[in-house]
């Protein structure tokens, strides 16, 4: 059999930068078989160490056997491998993840969203169904694992401590496509009738409307967007000063916080100067609303909606109406002469504010 050989691989980092904010780094093995091992530590030393603690070990089942590892793009990280067989490794930068963007997102809109989300009908009976298939899988992994021999899971856990359960938990991740593809049917069905008895449940019970359990859910959900921004850089400088400014931002008086959406709404969209319209301007617009009115009149006074008899009973000149429903015009050659010879009325203007009556 050949010897077992470790090998080390160093990623040296690089300086942060605020262009680096959603960077990502990948170490991809590709090999074969699960006959391997993969220590990670800050240098090359630190992985010698963990290969020679899991080496004097009677039995563990650490270190992971992982073939995809995240490195942290911003401080000097060793990966070891230790393997017989081939294999080759392969380094991937992101320089934009995606993927951490969207959970940056998340994060914001989930913390902005909490308080209305707290008091929604639709988000309650959606998080108890999903709470509550969450809980049905909890419970088929605890009777599965009850089936497991006790004498040799209790030696297991005696020499592993919590090894045991974060390699299971590695191995059902892995297979778990597998495992859903064969038993398809059944976990749909179970997740189904565990779905239906939540919904039931939170339709027994009602929504929450207790205004302390409201804000209780409320502080809940703007932990986890909280967590998802912290979370979504590897910058933990970037990603915590944005949680506190979320935090402070939170902590603000209402009315405070009204004032500054209002300033920063105007200064993103700062509206438009209206433009004030001139006399000549002013004149035409008004004709033409006026004609536009007066036709509009009579198509009304011709038409079966209108009560014709008692119009014309409440007239003073009958005859004068009739002849503007039928086109002609709706002032008189003695309203126009007076129009025009009365004197026009001028509003004063800002500097002419002292003046009075008997100036004009």
């Amino acid at each position: 059999m050949p010897d077992v050989i470790l090998a080390t691989y160093c990623y040296a980092g690089e300086r942060p930068s605020v262009a680096a904010i959603f960077k990502s780094v990948w170490m991809s093995i590709d090999i074969g078989s699960d006959q391997f091992t993969v220590y990670r530590g800050a240098n090359a030393s630190d992985v010698l160490h963990q290969h020679k603690v899991a080496s004097g070990q009677l039995f563990t089942l650490l270190p992971w056997r992982v073939r995809h590892v995240r490195l942290p793009p911003f401080e000097p990280t060793c990966v070891g491998v230790e393997t017989v067989e081939r294999y080759s490794v392969q380094l991937s930068v992101r320089h934009v993840d995606y993927w951490l963007a969207l959970l940056l997102a998340a994060g914001l809109a989930l913390f902005v969203a909490a308080e209305p989300l707290s008091t929604n009908v639709v988000f309650h009976y959606s998080s108890g169904v999903a709470i509550g298939m969450f809980g049905a899988v909890l419970v088929a992994v605890f009777v599965l694992s009850r089936l497991l021999p006790r004498r040799s899971s209790a030696l297991a856990f005696l020499f592993t401590g919590w090894s045991l359960t974060l390699y299971l938990l590695q191995y059902v991740l892995e297979n778990l496509r597998q495992h859903l593809i064969r038993y398809r049917a059944y976990v749909l069905g179970y997740l189904a009738v565990s779905g239906l008895l939540s919904f039931a449940i939170c339709y027994w019970y009602g929504p929450v409307k207790d205004r302390r359990s409201q804000t209780l859910i409320k502080w809940f959900l703007q932990l986890v967007g909280l967590g998802c921004v912290y979370m979504s850089s590897s910058m933990s400088e970037a990603s915590m000063a944005l949680v506190l400014l979320l935090v402070g931002w939170q902590a603000l008086p209402a009315s405070v916080g009204v004032r500054m959406r209002a300033a920063l709404r105007r200064r993103l969209f700062r509206p438009k100067p209206r433009k004030l319209l001139s006399e000549q301007e002013y004149l035409e617009q008004s004709a033409v609303a006026t004609r536009q009115a007066l036709q509009e009149l009579r198509q009304y006074c011709r038409s079966p909606d209108c009560d014709a008899w008692r119009t014309v009973s409440r007239l003073r000149t009958p005859t004068r109406f009739a002849d503007f429903v039928e086109g002609a015009s709706h002032l008189s050659d003695e309203e126009v002469l007076e129009y025009e010879l009365e004197p026009t009325t001028l509003l004063p203007r800002d500097d002419d504010d002292g003046a009075s009556e008997d100036d004009w």
